[in-house]
């Protein structure tokens, strides 16, 4: 008698365990998509400031020294003196 008792909560158990694992599993894939996405989030948009901050630079450089173009003389000095300070 005792050992169907034992057969009954230990198949029980295992099943309350399958359920915790395929909880789990759905917990573990939802933290690894939020993880992603926060990556996304975060990397995106870096990239697109490397390509955004130069011409914004060129924008402000130009009007800041009148020149028509990257190549005057005045802008060149600008942009080589921000390069200087490791901007």
């Amino acid at each position: 008698m005792e050992n169907d008792e034992l057969k009954k909560k230990i198949e029980e158990q295992g099943l309350k365990i399958d359920a915790i694992f395929t909880s789990v599993e759905k917990t573990r894939k939802y933290f690894l998509m939020i993880v992603w996405v926060s990556i996304i989030a975060v990397v995106l948009p870096i990239i697109g400031l490397f390509f955004a901050i130069p011409s914004f630079m060129n924008n402000y450089v130009n009007s800041l020294g009148g020149g028509d173009s990257i190549n005057s003389p005045s802008s060149t000095s600008i942009l080589n003196s921000i390069k200087d300070l490791g901007l």
